[in-house]
């Protein structure tokens, strides 16, 4: 078939042009997956050959592309006397980074966590357009 023809099976993603993030995946005939971006605010319509998976894909200037990820940690054991040091670099500045449970802003793009007792943290980061990241650093 044509890849004009309003009838032709295909499949699409409805995404948000702001950012690029991937809302939902659909397959229906041209002509009706083409008529979604008008009943969609600020939403748009990208015809694909493939799905996409939103958690690990992203639009970048109406291309499908993977989201990048987040650095990891220098290590994720440290010593439980408040001198050893985990350290994240290269984080996006600012961003928020989850320690237990608590949201903490972190500017300048690095973090490090140290703990004067033995204890497990668990470290989120969720930062848009990157994976989300979960992290355990345990100290012993």
């Amino acid at each position: 078939m044509s890849t004009s023809d309003p009838n032709e099976p295909v499949l699409f993603l409805v995404y948000a042009p702001s950012d690029g993030r991937i809302v939902a995946n659909g397959a229906a005939a041209r002509g009706v997956a083409e008529k979604q971006a008008l009943y969609l605010e600020d939403r748009a319509v990208l015809i694909v050959d493939d799905q996409a998976d939103p958690e690990t894909m992203c639009i970048v200037e109406g291309a499908v592309e993977a989201r990048p990820s987040l650095p990891e940690f220098d290590q994720t054991e440290i010593a439980a006397d408040d001198t050893d040091v985990a350290t994240i670099s290269g984080l996006p500045d600012p961003c928020t980074v989850i320690v237990d449970g608590v949201a903490h802003a972190i500017e300048g793009g690095s973090l490090a966590l140290s703990s004067p007792m033995p204890a497990t943290y668990v470290v989120e980061i969720k930062h848009w357009p990157y994976k989300e990241a979960r992290y355990e650093i345990v100290a012993r």
